[in-house]
């Protein structure tokens, strides 16, 4: 089974039982905690094309749909064309992520994994290349995502309070 990345020792309940659904369908699970550089982070992410998420916090009682999906890890991971299975997230999350990632019950992540891996490398490259294309169409450019936001329309709203403000003292 293809990598996590990052300390699993939050994740113990998670990673135990993906550890047991890997085992019986004959795959190991292979985690990197040892991406301290920028240099390590990329060479993880281009030895491999199929990457599994789980959240930090799955041992902490936190249902799966309240639970953000990890932007910043997702991210790394799609930019580099890599294919990604993550567990269920937040709805409004997982909707941004929609076409992207592949949120999946965790009971279903290694069966996805299989799926996935028995693809031909170049369908695995081409899926992958087709995600992050949409990544990057979806958030490659700053100002839609801040728009998209309202941060830009409550720093407009913010910009005209304070003139006016100043208008009127004068």
């Amino acid at each position: 089974l293809h990598p996590i990345i990052g300390s699993t020792r939050m994740r113990r309940t998670c990673m135990d039982s993906l550890r047991r659904r890997a085992a019986l369908a004959g795959c190991v699970l292979r985690e990197y905690t040892h991406a301290w550089s920028q240099g390590a982070y990329d060479r993880i992410l281009r030895s491999n094309s199929i990457f599994v998420n789980v959240h930090h916090s799955c041992t902490r009682g936190r249902a799966d749909s309240q639970q953000p999906a990890e932007a910043f890890r997702l991210a790394k991971m799609l930019a580099a064309g890599a294919l990604v299975l993550s567990q269920r997230s937040y709805a409004p999350d997982e909707a941004h992520w929609a076409g992207i990632v592949r949120f999946v019950e965790p009971e279903a992540i290694v069966a996805q994994w299989g799926v996935l891996a028995r693809m031909p490398a170049e369908r695995r490259a081409a899926l992958g290349d087709g995600a992050r294309a949409a990544f990057n169409a979806r958030f490659g450019d700053p100002r839609a995502i801040l728009e998209r936001a309202g941060v830009l329309a409550a720093l407009d709203a913010q910009r005209r309070a304070a003139l006016l403000s100043i208008s009127t003292h004068l």
